[in-house]
Parts: structure tokens; C-alpha cells; sequence
């Protein structure tokens, strides 16, 4: 992953980057879409 400094705001993007990319995200991307969708 490209390492970039980036504001405060960004670091909890940054974990959900990190949790999805782990073995048991199978169910984590349609969270993250309903997220994107609200």
C-alpha cells in the first residue's frame, strides 16, 4: 500500500483499508457499500 500522509480525518479510511483487506472481509464490503450508498 502507498504510505501518504494525509490528514487526521483519513486515519479511520485508512483502517477500514486494512480490515477489509484481512481473510474475513467477505462481509465487510457490502457494509462498506451501504455505507457509501447512505
Amino acid at each position: 500500500m502507498i504510505q501518504i500522509r494525509k490528514p487526521k480525518r483519513l486515519d479511520p479510511l485508512r483502517k477500514l483499508l486494512k480490515i477489509a483487506h484481512q481473510p474475513n472481509a467477505a462481509d465487510f464490503w457490502p457494509r462498506l457499500q451501504r455505507i457509501k450508498l447512505l
